[in-house]
């Protein structure tokens, strides 16, 4: 069975990544699509401009319940997280630097919503060994 989206399934699961994205407070410039593909939803990004294109389908295969979409919409916000790192695998020629400045990016992305989450307080940046607290 095919399940067609409303624009209020679209509107849940924008407002769900868009809390993980806040989270993780990153400086991607997000473009929202509702359309039909092959995936439920998908990521795309240009990470060096920091742009990303953030699409729900509209036909699922599974029941478009809100914790279906919560839950697809969570795993989209955190492939958008990692997506610096994607860039820099796919790069032809990378240096050891570049590797770790995406790895150390992500790891204070993920660091401070962890610091955010289970210390209910500001997210704590590491930023060259220094505790940064940020807003």
């Amino acid at each position: 069975m095919i399940y067609k989206l409303t624009q209020e399934h679209f509107e849940i699961f924008k407002a769900e990544c868009q809390k993980i994205i806040d989270l993780a407070g990153t400086d991607f410039f997000i473009w929202w699509q509702f359309k039909k593909q092959k995936d439920a939803a998908f990521v795309e990004s240009n990470t060096a401009k920091r742009v990303a294109w953030i699409s729900l389908s509209t036909e699922w295969l599974n029941e478009p319940t809100e914790e279906n979409l919560i839950r697809v919409a969570r795993h989209e916000a955190i492939h958008l997280i990692t997506h610096s790192l994607v860039g820099i695998i796919k790069a032809r020629y990378v240096t050891i630097d570049e590797v770790n400045e995406a790895i150390e990016g992500t790891t204070n992305i993920l660091a401070g919503m962890v610091t955010k989450l289970l210390d209910k307080q500001k997210p704590i940046c590491y930023d060259g060994g220094v505790e940064v607290i940020t807003d």
